[in-house]
């Protein structure tokens, strides 16, 4: 069995770590893979799902709630 020093071992966890999370990605259809290539793009779910996920984080509490009391409103 060969020695793996510290630098390869750090390659191959970072690497699975990498691929699990693309593995994930495009399990809820937010990627998919560019045939051919080692490329991945967005779907269009991915796109809104980023776009949700993106403005949330950017926005306060505040003005979340008034969005939130708007959405609630036209369910009812």
């Amino acid at each position: 069995m060969r020695l793996i020093n510290k630098g390869e071992h750090e390659i191959r966890r970072r690497s699975a770590w990498i691929s699990r999370k693309l593995r994930l990605l495009r399990a809820h259809a937010l990627i998919t893979k560019i045939p051919g290539t080692h490329r991945y793009q967005l779907t269009s779910t991915g796109r809104k799902t980023i776009v949700a996920i993106l403005s949330a984080l950017r926005s306060t509490v505040a003005q979340l709630t008034p969005v939130t009391a708007q959405l609630n409103a036209v369910a009812a």
